[in-house]
C-alpha cells in the first residue's frame, strides 16, 4: 500500500488568519458572559492570545477588565507551576535524599544524616541531570494588550516610525506596491517587535500603514517613477479589456475551476479532478518562464482580474521536427464575448515581436469546432505539414501562422 504524503503544516500566520475569519462569524452569535474563556476554549488558544484577537476583531472590554483578568491568570499559572515543582520534588527524593541533602552518605551515631547538600550541587555544578528552575524568576503579569489607536502620542510615534522603516525595507527588496498578504506580514512582525506593550492591530493602524504607502507612491510620481502593483509586474501584454500575465500561485483555485470544465478542456485529454493538478500546472509554467521565457499565461479581465482563460507557447514536435506550438483554453463566455480571439491575437503580436519565431503552429482536435473557428479568425491557415496525429480518442488537425513581414 502506497504511503500517503503528509499534509504541509500551516504557518502560524495562516492559522491565525483562519481563526480570525471564523471568530468574526462566531462573535455575533455568542450570548454568554465569559467571552475570553469561551474564545479560549473554542479556538484552543491561551488567555492572552484570546484577549489579543478579540481586541483585533473589534470587541470592546470594560475598563480595567483585561488588566485584572491577566493578573489573575498570571497568579493561576504561578500556582500551577509551584504545584508542579512540589510534585517533581516529591518524586525526585528517594531514601538517600531529603529537602536538605542531595545524597545522604550515612548517619552519625546520634542519627544525624551527612553527605552532599543541595546548595553544594548548585554552587559546584556537579549535577548534570534535570535542570532545576528554583532560581528562575517568577512569571510576570503579561502586558495588557492595547490597540494602536489607544497608545499615547509618544508610543504611537515610535510605532509609526518603525512601521515606516519596515515599509521602506520592503520597497528596497521588492519592485511593487505591497499586497494585503505583505501588509499582514509587516504588521505581524511589527507587533512581535512591540511585544513589551502587547500591541494589537486595529483599523487606525492599518490606515496609518496605507497612508505611508500612499505618500511613497505620491513622492515617486513626482519624481517620474510609477510603482507597479504585484499583478502589473506579471503582465506581458493586453488589450483595453484584457490582461495577459504570468501565472502566480494565488491563481490555483481559479485555474482549477477553469480546467475542471469539460467544455473548456475539449482539446485536452483529461479534465482536472483534483486541485493539486492545477497547482502542478502553475509550477510547470513557472519553470517554463525561467527556462524558455514563455509557457502558458493567464488571461484575465482588466477591471476585476477574473481569470477567463489562458494562452501560451510550448515547444513540441510537429511533422517530425521541433516547433513552437501555441495553445489556448477559455471558458464558454470568453468565446461568446470575443475575449478569446482578442487575447490570443494580442499574444500572437507579443510573441512574434519578442521572439524569433518564423511560424507558430496550433493543433486542434477535429471535433473541436469552436477552437477551429478561433484559429480561422486569427488568420491561421490549415496545413497538412504534421499530417493528422492519430489519438486513441480522436485526431488533430494542424493550423499555422507565419511571421508577418512588414
Amino acid at each position: 500500500m502506497a504511503q500517503q504524503k503528509k499534509k504541509k503544516k500551516r504557518t502560524r500566520a495562516q492559522k491565525k488568519e483562519s481563526r480570525i475569519a471564523r471568530a468574526k462569524n462566531w462573535l455575533p452569535t455568542y450570548e454568554g458572559s465569559k467571552i475570553v474563556r469561551a474564545y479560549r476554549d473554542k479556538f484552543n488558544v491561551n488567555t492572552e492570545c484570546a484577549v489579543r484577537e478579540l481586541l483585533e476583531i473589534g470587541y470592546k472590554f470594560e475598563p480595567g477588565y483585561v488588566e485584572n483578568l491577566l493578573r489573575a491568570e498570571a497568579i493561576r499559572i504561578e500556582q500551577l507551576r509551584k504545584k508542579k515543582d512540589e510534585k517533581r520534588e516529591a518524586e525526585t527524593y528517594n531514601e538517600f535524599q531529603d529537602d536538605k541533602f542531595f545524597f545522604i552518605a550515612g548517619y552519625t551515631s546520634g542519627g544525624a544524616p551527612y553527605g552532599v547538600q543541595w546548595w553544594e550541587i548548585e554552587n559546584d555544578n556537579i549535577y548534570e541531570g534535570e535542570d532545576y528552575d528554583d532560581d528562575m524568576p517568577e512569571k510576570k503579569v503579561p502586558a495588557v494588550p492595547v490597540v494602536y489607536s489607544e497608545l499615547d502620542e509618544e508610543k504611537k510615534e515610535e510605532v509609526f516610525s518603525r512601521m515606516a522603516e519596515m515599509i521602506d525595507d520592503f520597497f528596497r527588496g521588492s519592485d511593487y506596491i505591497p499586497e494585503k498578504e505583505d501588509m499582514d506580514d509587516i504588521m505581524n512582525e511589527l507587533c512581535d517587535e512591540m511585544s513589551e506593550i502587547a500591541l494589537v492591530q486595529d483599523d487606525s493602524m492599518r490606515s496609518a500603514f496605507n497612508g505611508i504607502i500612499e505618500q511613497i507612491i505620491s513622492e515617486c510620481k513626482e519624481d517620474g517613477i510609477e510603482i507597479p502593483t504585484f499583478l502589473e509586474t506579471l503582465t506581458v501584454t493586453g488589450t483595453e479589456r484584457l490582461t495577459v500575465r504570468r501565472f502566480c500561485r494565488n491563481d490555483t483555485d481559479n485555474l482549477f475551476d477553469l480546467m475542471k470544465n469539460p467544455e473548456a478542456m475539449r482539446n485536452f485529454e483529461n479534465v482536472f479532478i483534483k486541485k493539486k493538478e492545477a497547482r502542478k500546472w502553475i509550477n510547470h509554467q513557472l519553470t517554463r518562464y525561467h527556462k524558455d521565457g514563455y509557457g502558458y499565461f493567464a488571461v484575465t479581465l482588466k477591471d476585476t482580474d477574473k481569470l477567463i482563460g489562458q494562452t501560451g507557447i510550448i515547444q513540441t514536435k510537429i511533422g517530425g521536427g521541433k516547433s513552437a506550438e501555441i495553445g489556448y483554453i477559455f471558458d464558454n463566455t470568453a468565446f461568446e464575448q470575443g475575449y478569446a480571439v482578442e487575447a490570443v491575437q494580442a499574444f500572437f503580436d507579443w510573441a512574434f515581436d519578442r521572439y524569433t519565431f518564423e511560424r507558430l503552429y496550433c493543433k486542434i482536435r477535429s471535433e473541436n469546432e469552436t477552437a477551429a473557428i478561433l484559429a480561422e479568425q486569427l488568420r491561421m491557415l490549415k496545413t497538412d505539414e504534421c499530417a493528422v496525429t492519430e489519438k486513441a480518442d480522436g485526431s488533430f488537425g494542424s493550423y499555422v501562422l507565419e511571421r508577418k513581414i512588414n
